[in-house]
């Protein structure tokens, strides 16, 4: 059985999620992704003393699974934040994820952050090699990253995606942010 992946945009990132869908394959053997309705953001998510949406809001608001699906991915064009950071590129909760292409200069760049918060849906942490998984601090950084896992992240990958189990999701605290100031 295929972990199922849905994807949920905001309003006018047809080409963005184009750009993820077409990054998946690769990436994900076994994965099968599918574009979910548009979904814009609420406004209660807004924070105005920060200036951008709540990230935790947004992982831990109502966002429902897609019928037949075992996580969300959740494309939005407006800047996503947390208490501690500014903004973030993305974020990760154990079945859920946003990314923000607000700040990203591309849609390989959206495509770029969506992999990465999609490895954390299946159990992998930041990683210090050439990797998608490595920290980005800056846009720069997201940039210079390949659009590919190191040999270890592919072989974790590949194996979360061909076991068995379907919890392949670490149990997490609180969400793993993608940068921010």
């Amino acid at each position: 059985m295929a972990y199922r992946l849905g994807i949920y945009r905001e309003s006018g990132l047809d080409a963005p999620t184009r750009a993820v869908l077409a990054a998946f394959p690769g990436l994900f053997p076994g994965l099968e992704a599918e574009p979910a309705q548009i979904r814009d953001l609420p406004h209660a998510a807004w924070d105005t003393a920060k200036g951008h949406f709540d990230v935790h809001y947004l992982l831990d608001s109502d966002l429902p699974l897609p019928q037949r699906c075992d996580a969300a991915l959740w494309l939005v064009g407006e800047d996503i934040g947390d208490p501690w950071l500014a903004w973030v590129f993305g974020a990760a909760a154990p079945d859920r994820a946003v990314v923000s292409g607000r700040r990203l200069e591309s849609e390989q760049d959206v495509a770029k952050v969506a992999c990465h918060e999609v490895g954390h849906l299946l159990g992998l942490g930041h990683c210090k090699a050439r990797c998608v998984m490595q920290v980005s601090r800056t846009t720069g950084h997201v940039r210079r990253k390949p659009l590919s896992f190191c040999d270890r992240c592919a072989e974790l990958i590949r194996t979360a995606l061909s076991s068995a189990k379907r919890d392949l999701k670490r149990a997490c605290e609180r969400p793993t942010a993608t940068s921010g100031r």
